[in-house]
């Protein structure tokens, strides 16, 4: 049966659970695929079955109608996957590594190119951890991601560590939010579709 409103989409009757498209850009070596291991499969480098080009997936099957999360990389605009139509950009960056920060207002025109320019974005610091590690001015500050995310009209700036787990439940807390936005509208704070765990 097809859904042709937001009312079915969100209606517990149906059986349906949303599926969200999320596309994931940002510098070679930023972390993105690292993260994004973290996140679906719950380690870091252990998925030698994920076909390449192909979306990392998380959800949370134990929950009726909770979202699936499909997180395309942007290495998939080079490929058959540039078909499908994102319903959210994460622009992704090392917070130990400035010029991977320079470099997502291009990747947010390239994806607007090709996808619209009126895809919701969010700006995503990654290897948060590395702040405890470096001097100071080796890192990029919060506040200069924090600018970065307006100067681009990113809906929000979020931050987070793949290696030591700070911030990912609210990071994928807020990505499974703004997804669902995007989708639906703000109908997940009434049918409690937002919550998804990390497996």
């Amino acid at each position: 049966m097809a859904m042709d409103s937001t009312t079915n989409l969100i209606d517990r009757s149906y059986g349906y659970r949303p599926e969200i498209n999320y596309l994931v850009v940002g510098a070679p070596g930023c972390g993105k695929t690292t993260f994004l291991e973290r996140i679906t499969i719950g380690k870091i480098g252990g998925d030698d079955f994920r076909v390449p080009n192909k979306p990392f997936t998380l959800t949370n099957s134990a929950q009726e109608n909770a979202p699936i999360l499909n997180f395309h990389e942007n290495e998939c605009m080079d490929s058959e996957e540039k078909k499908f139509r994102p319903e959210v950009l994460v622009l992704c960056f090392d917070i130990g590594n400035p010029s991977s920060l320079e470099e997502l207002d291009g990747l947010n025109r390239e994806v607007g190119r090709i996808y619209g320019a009126d895809l919701p974005n969010i700006i995503l610091g990654l290897k948060r951890d590395l702040r405890h590690e470096k001097r100071e001015g080796e890192y990029i500050d919060p506040l200069v991601g924090y600018k970065a995310a307006q100067s681009l009209e990113c809906a929000m700036y979020m931050e987070c560590s793949a290696v030591t787990e700070e911030l990912i439940p609210a990071v994928v807390e807020d990505l499974v939010k703004k997804g669902l936005d995007a989708k639906t509208g703000k109908a997940y704070e009434a049918s409690g579709m937002g919550n998804c765990i990390i497996c």
